[in-house]
């Protein structure tokens, strides 16, 4: 069974069509699931974020990292 699954992606992979810049292809295809402008947060009077501007794809797996206790949550 995996050599017949591998055989027919081969031959899907080359009886394709070919592109002339699929970079560009799929950066017209991202779709904004969430538009963040100005994120400001913090405790009390620190800021923890200030002035984050971001955009969250559809389909792609989006993480904030950082150190313990830094106000990623």
């Amino acid at each position: 069974m995996e050599k017949q699954i591998t055989m027919n992606a081969q031959k899907l992979v080359s009886e394709g069509e070919t592109m002339a810049d699929p970079g560009r292809a799929a950066a017209a295809a991202r779709v904004e699931a969430i538009q963040i402008a100005g994120l400001r947060a913090g405790y009390g009077a620190g800021d923890i974020l200030k002035g984050v501007d971001m955009a969250i794809f559809e389909h792609k797996i989006t993480a904030i990292i950082g150190p313990s206790g830094c106000g990623k949550s």
